[in-house]
């Protein structure tokens, strides 16, 4: 019972609009920061996704060239 009690002082703001038009003011000022950021870690880590794909590609393709190379080589 004591833990209803708590909630229902969370639940029962005596002025909820002035609470939540704060509260959303506060995370949207931040929130273009936010996206920055956000959006710069997203594009290093397609970056990332894609130089691997590269690479991994590359190096099955000449592999292939480099194997049959060594292998002329040591007959």
């Amino acid at each position: 019972m004591k833990l209803f009690k708590r909630f229902d002082v969370v639940f029962n703001l005596a002025q909820p609009n002035r609470v939540y038009t704060n509260s959303v003011a506060k995370g949207a000022s931040a929130w273009g920061t936010l996206s920055g950021y956000l959006l710069k870690i997203g594009q290093m880590q397609l970056l990332r996704q894609q130089i691997a794909h590269e690479l991994t590609a590359s190096a099955k393709y000449d592999s292939k060239y480099l194997f049959y190379a060594l292998k002329t080589f040591n007959e």
